[in-house]
């Protein structure tokens, strides 16, 4: 067994590391079980090979092994942000929203862990706090046509018309070749 040489985790989770940046995913996962069969609550191991299975689809194993590294490492971000991503792909908005605020409380800054709590919150018809943080993604990154869309489709949501109007027309003007029939057609039924 490799990690016998290796040790019971460095070497073999930098080795599995190394080796998914590469594309070997399945050399990776194996050098990530063979660690987790010396030390089953080895933070890192589960981490990633939790990432690489829910890259896979399989929510359930990801869950299990992200939920063991947390117990271990509750303030790690990585270990959060793949929970809420784990558990956002499994459809539990309120699990996923949960992690996604870890993962902000640890990394305030992080805008893409800030765009899946949004679209978290979406999922789960919590269009309040969705509308909250599209709004402050599209004051931090005014060119980026796809959270401006989102955040119109919010606003009509949840029921708040002459905002989405505003969004979507200054996407129009800002950003005419973007989704231009879609566009259109929220602008037309807005009318």
């Amino acid at each position: 067994m490799r990690t016998a040489i290796y040790g019971a985790g460095s070497l073999g989770t930098i080795l599995g590391a190394y080796i998914s940046k590469a594309g070997e995913t399945i050399e990776s996962m194996t050098l990530y079980q063979e660690v987790l069969q010396i030390d089953s609550n080895h933070v890192k191991a589960n981490t990633n090979l939790g990432a690489l299975v829910l890259e896979q689809g399989d929510y359930t194993t990801a869950i299990l092994l992200l939920e063991r590294a947390y117990t271990k490492d509750p303030q790690n971000f990585e270990v959060n942000n793949n929970l809420g991503n784990a558990y956002r792909s499994s459809k539990d908005y309120e699990n996923s929203v949960k992690y996604y605020k870890n993962a902000l409380a640890i990394s305030s800054d992080d805008n893409t862990v800030r765009e899946n709590l949004a679209k978290s919150y979406t999922a789960a018809k919590d269009f309040a706090n969705a509308k909250e943080l599209y709004e402050q993604l599209v004051k931090i990154q005014p060119g980026n046509a796809d959270m401006m869309y989102d955040l119109a489709k919010v606003c009509i949501s949840k029921g708040d018309i002459e905002d989405a109007e505003k969004y979507l027309l200054y996407l129009q003007s800002k950003q005419p070749s973007y989704k231009t029939q879609e566009v259109s057609s929220l602008l037309d039924s807005l009318r």
